[in-house]
């Protein structure tokens, strides 16, 4: 589906406990093919470093299920600079989608350190859109989340079922090098707990719902970003809840309708603050 050049995708995410992930990766390992970033079965490492404005929209806008939203970051793989990826994930009436380009080192730096004119230079209308951004609603870093991702594929639907484990948030001096120098480090979750996603574009095909059936009762609206921000304790000085997102225990439909206990249902249209789509 597409929307004003916009591709968007559904999206699913789950907590799985360590004790189901082993028998869930085999089952999900077996059927479909590793995604093609994976440089072995251990997966790859995710950098994300993310943006939020001085009242911390796009947390405020997650908590409270605004149907139309987006989140700004920068992301890099492995720890390899050679690859910096601006990106802005957006959701609309429950579909994702992303605008993103790749930065130079040159241009990170400018951005952390508010000097974002370069920005104007780019060939690339997000980085234009991203200048705009910064300068009307004052975005800057606020926290880094790390984890190790495994992903793999089925081509029929486009699906793609990545597990998320390992997560940490890190505060304090975010350098151009994305390095842990000058970096607080904190664990995200139990050491028992992880997230599977699931992305798909219009359909998911029955072979691949029933790999997920089992585990569709612990289906959630998890945010890492906002899980970041308040192992970190952000969350606490600006009133984020408890650790977890409320867990839609009544909700058995793989395929992502909502039920009646999906916190989404009555989601307010509130006018999405980012200047285009």
């Amino acid at each position: 589906m597409e929307f004003n050049g916009l591709r968007l995708r559904h999206e699913l995410k789950y907590y799985i406990p360590y004790a189901d992930y082993a028998a869930m990766r085999r089952r999900v390992a077996a059927f479909m093919q590793p995604d093609e970033n994976m440089p072995d079965a251990d997966g790859y490492h995710v950098r994300s470093l993310y943006f939020d404005d001085p009242g911390y929209s796009a947390r405020f806008e997650k908590i409270h299920g605004y149907r139309n939203r987006s989140k700004t970051r920068i992301r890099v793989y492995n720890k390899d600079m050679s690859l910096i990826r601006f990106e802005k994930k957006i959701k609309l009436t429950g579909y994702v989608g992303k605008r993103s380009a790749d930065i130079t080192q040159q241009e990170l730096s400018a951005i952390l350190n508010d000097d974002t004119g370069i920005l104007l230079k780019s060939d690339s209308a997000v980085m234009h859109r991203f200048y705009a951004d910064q300068k009307l609603r004052r975005l800057r870093p606020v926290v880094m989340l790390d984890y190790v991702r495994e992903a793999y594929r089925y081509k029929p639907g486009n699906v793609r079922v990545t597990f998320d484990h390992d997560l940490q948030a890190a505060y304090g001096d975010f350098n151009s090098s994305f390095s842990d120098d000058g970096l607080i480090f904190r664990d995200i979750y139990p050491p028992q707990m992880l997230v599977m996603e699931v992305k798909y574009d219009d359909f998911i095909p029955t072979t691949v719902k029933r790999l997920i059936r089992p585990y569709t009762a612990r289906r959630s609206a998890v945010s890492k970003y906002v899980l970041a921000l308040k192992a970190v304790r952000i969350g606490d000085m600006y009133g984020v809840g408890g650790l977890f997102p409320t867990i839609h225990a009544s909700d058995s439909n793989a395929d992502g309708s909502a039920s009646s206990g999906d916190s989404h249902a009555g989601d307010r249209d509130r006018a999405v603050h980012f200047l285009h789509l």
